[in-house]
């Protein structure tokens, strides 16, 4: 019986054209889901951090977290009100007088509590970013002074600091007599800072 071997020859190309389709196809699937989990990935990478900073309003507080000796404390905090001096006081406050010229003390009340994280067991380090800025321009801090004053509380006598509890420290800074405006700073770990203002006049 005579063999056609032209028959097998016709089969191969079009299994072999077949088997590269299915190759080709599978090799566009891997890609596909490769390259989606690229893009995933980098757009989780390129993601933006949460927003930090801002200028909140009068009476409203801010929620940040601060490196503590413990670890890491979530603080609430409130600048609650500047509390501006007679020049004459303020030069009762330095060394030299002739450094107090033109300028007033300016007092700012803020109150921190603590929201989550481990109690303190020594001086938070919460308040070291307070600052006190008139008409944009940081003042001149007084270091010591404020604990004094009536409904200041002194950071160094605060021990055991747990979860709900608040404390209001405040910030002493000599700032120009005819300014505009005060403003009380304060910024979270690493963060832009928290801007509360207190027009003046």
């Amino acid at each position: 019986m005579p063999h056609h071997p032209t028959a097998p020859r016709r089969a191969a190309p079009a299994a072999l054209a077949m088997a590269l389709a299915l190759a080709l196809s599978a090799c566009g699937g891997g890609d596909d889901g490769a390259r989606g989990t690229g893009d995933a990935r980098v757009s989780a990478q390129e993601a933006p951090p949460p927003a930090s900073g801002g200028r909140p309003a009068q009476g409203e507080s801010v929620t940040g977290a601060v490196v503590e000796a413990p670890g890491r404390v979530a603080y609430q905090v409130l600048a609650q009100r500047v509390e501006v001096s007679a020049p004459a006081a303020a030069a009762e406050a330095v060394a030299d007088p002739a450094d107090a010229r033109g300028r007033v003390l300016a007092v700012a009340y803020v109150r921190y509590t603590h929201r989550s994280g481990p109690p303190l067991t020594g001086v938070a380090a919460v308040r070291d970013t307070t600052a006190v800025f008139a008409d944009g321009v940081r003042g001149g801090l007084l270091a010591g002074a404020p604990e004094s004053a009536p409904g200041c509380e002194d950071p160094y006598g605060v021990t055991g600091w747990g979860r709900g509890e608040s404390h209001v420290f405040c910030a002493a800074y000599l700032v120009p007599a005819d300014a505009g405006s005060i403003e009380v700073h304060w910024s979270d770990e690493g963060g832009s800072p928290f801007v509360w203002t207190f027009p003046q006049g």
